[in-house]
């Protein structure tokens, strides 16, 4: 067994694939030679970044490291509710950084640590031609909002994206 292939069995990592177009079945466009690898615990993506994060995270001001620990949480929170995350990617540079199966649509996932440009899913939200229908969820330090096919939620609502409109319970 290869050392991901244990790491992912342990339980520490998860691999995310690069699907070739944000459409449904996603597994059926998953570039099994393209993938990230995600600690399955957003503790270990912490003590990665050494105990100035810690210290970072209890005072609220991440600096740096603020976009990369907000994906790991977002990830982190996509996994345990359950849901079979992937993420899109283009040598021209377009990049989502997830995508995931949602009531029904494929669903583009931007995890922001501050307001920011979603470039990369608008450019493939206007084209549904080259793209598929998609919706998008920007996740971050926002109010819930909906406008269209966006949907804006604040960090702390992500796992609820693992529930669905049957077993959906406030």
């Amino acid at each position: 067994m290869d050392a991901i292939e244990y790491l992912r069995q342990a339980h520490i990592v998860n691999k995310v694939f690069n699907v070739e177009t944000p459409s449904l079945s996603l597994s059926g466009y998953a570039k099994q030679s393209q993938f990230k690898l995600f600690p399955e615990d957003i503790g270990i993506v912490t003590c990665m970044y050494g105990p100035e994060m810690a210290i970072a995270i209890n005072k609220g001001d991440l600096g740096q490291g603020k976009g990369a620990i907000y994906e790991a949480s977002v990830f982190d929170a996509l996994n345990k509710a359950g849901k079979s995350v992937y993420y899109f990617a283009k040598e021209s540079g377009l990049e989502i950084d997830y995508v995931i199966s949602y009531n029904g649509y494929a669903t583009l996932i931007e995890a922001k640590a501050k307001s920011g440009n979603t470039k990369s899913s608008k450019t493939v939200m206007a084209h549904p031609e080259h793209y598929g229908k998609t919706k998008l969820i920007r996740i971050g330090g926002y109010n819930v909002k909906e406008k269209g096919d966006i949907l804006t939620i604040p960090h702390y609502m992500t796992y609820l994206l693992g529930k669905t409109e049957e077993n959906f319970c406030i």
